[in-house]
């Protein structure tokens, strides 16, 4: 994953990150992307899959090499320093 086109993600403004299929799965047809505010990572075959274990995370989708669009909430509960 390219961490965006235009920048990365900062707060109350909208993130674009996009998947690079250069290598992986060059034929793909559908990249999803799910975002929640905890993660578990679980080892797979191909990789490690990266879950949430508490609410549900929201899903984006787009085509391969389209960036996603994620609004990012004006919010100042996300900075950490």
């Amino acid at each position: 994953m390219l961490p965006g086109l235009a920048n990365g993600p900062v707060i109350g403004a909208t993130w674009d990150p996009v998947i690079d299929h250069t290598t992986l799965l060059p034929a793909s047809v559908l990249d999803l992307l799910f975002v929640s505010a905890s993660a578990a990572n679980v080892p797979f075959a191909l990789g490690t899959i990266r879950i949430n274990l508490g609410p549900p995370p929201s899903m984006f989708q787009t085509v391969p090499g389209v960036p996603f669009s994620l609004a990012v909430p004006d919010n100042c509960a996300f900075v950490r320093i």
